[in-house]
């Protein structure tokens, strides 16, 4: 089997959130020198986290709406999610960030070397979202559309 590897010697994954039990074994034969286990994190701290990150990674095989996504382009955080994100929903392909399909690693590895190698990609990406969650008035703004959408919906 071959595994492909993102490798660049000045970048650091960093992990935010719990990692379950069943994964820690898994992890015991890779490499971790380059990530960092920052754990859960109060919301008010992920500002910080976003803000200095240059790309946000959500590959999840199944997720409904990943509101990690707004917050993570609100900070001006370019998104690679998989299509099982509702990234979507949030962002378009190429201009934000990139979708990916789930478990398609070359392709995921892919984007995000373009994201490394190419500093004004990555600018203009953090750019077009924070253009992106201005356009659609903000997070509350665009929460409360759907509220309303789904509530319309209940009363029809």
């Amino acid at each position: 089997m071959t595994r492909t590897r993102l490798r660049h010697p000045r970048k650091k994954l960093k992990v935010i959130g719990s990692v379950a039990p069943e994964i820690q074994p898994l992890l015991a034969g890779y490499d971790l020198s380059q990530v960092e286990f920052v754990g859960t994190v109060p919301n008010e701290q992920l500002l910080q986290h976003y803000s200095s990150a240059h790309v946000m990674v959500l590959p999840s095989i199944e997720e409904g709406l990943a509101m990690v996504i707004g917050k993570a382009l609100a900070c001006g955080c370019p998104v690679v999610a998989s299509e099982h994100t509702g990234g979507r929903d949030f962002f378009s392909d190429g201009v934000e960030g990139f979708i990916v399909p789930p478990r398609a690693v070359d392709a995921l590895v892919q984007r995000l070397e373009a994201l490394i190698q190419d500093e004004p990609l990555r600018q203009r990406m953090s750019e077009a979202a924070l253009r992106r969650v201005e356009e659609i008035g903000g997070w509350d703004a665009y929460g409360e559309r759907w509220a309303g959408r789904l509530g319309s919906e209940s009363t029809a």
